[in-house]
């Protein structure tokens, strides 16, 4: 957004100088009072470009990360390279999950509560392009476990399976109203769940990051 606002600021100037018609040197100078939108937006646009990309990150300005994003390439690595970017740019230890601790504090307090993360990607079943069909698997993560286990398959929790023709697209939204009721359910009320441990019975709620 940044450089296009610029490269836009600087398209507006070069049509200006082509179309400002001479003028006679003893014409009076224009007061410095007066408002010139362009130049305010362009010093407003340097300071946006010196802005930290977040409070207190040390590696990069909104404009740095912005071209860092622009050189890469986009091939079979771009995806790991996009990653390592992001690791490099953002906290190490992500300010959303202490924000959320925060502002909901009776959940965060009982480490017998699910956070889940959801995920979905079409693919064709039939292993062959010659078949058109998809099938878009929606993919419920368990984030209470480690990093290295909550990614692995058998942990998965396949909640929906949205089968057809082609991809649900905007309509995605109206196969995920039955889910989305259910885990707001589970936010707002939860549900009665026997602690194996303690041999009790709590309310598990559950919250969707």
């Amino acid at each position: 957004m940044i450089l296009w606002k610029l490269h836009q600021f600087n398209d507006n100037i070069s049509e200006r100088k082509e179309t400002t018609p001479n003028v006679e040197e003893n014409a009076p100078h224009p007061s410095r009072n007066q408002p010139h939108p362009e130049i305010d937006q362009f010093e407003q646009l340097l300071r946006d470009s010196n802005e930290e990309l977040y409070p207190g990150c040390k590696n990069f300005s909104k404009l740095s990360f912005v071209l860092q994003l622009y050189c890469i390439k986009w091939s079979n690595e771009s995806f790991n390279t996009l990653l390592g970017l992001l690791k490099d740019a953002l906290p190490k230890d992500s300010e959303a999950w202490k924000a959320f601790d925060i502002r909901h504090s009776e959940f965060a307090k009982d480490p017998r509560n699910v956070w889940l993360g959801l995920s979905s990607d079409g693919l064709n079943p039939f292993g062959t392009m010659r078949n058109v069909y998809s099938t878009w698997p929606m993919i419920l993560v368990p984030y209470n476990l480690p990093p290295w286990l909550c990614m692995k398959e058998e942990f998965f929790i396949l909640s929906l399976l949205i089968p057809g023709q082609k991809g649900p697209k905007n309509n995605i939204d109206v196969f995920l109203e039955p889910l989305i009721e259910e885990l707001n359910d589970l936010w707002s009320v939860g549900t009665e769940t026997i602690d194996s441990f303690s041999n009790e019975t709590f309310q598990l709620r559950v919250a969707l990051m």
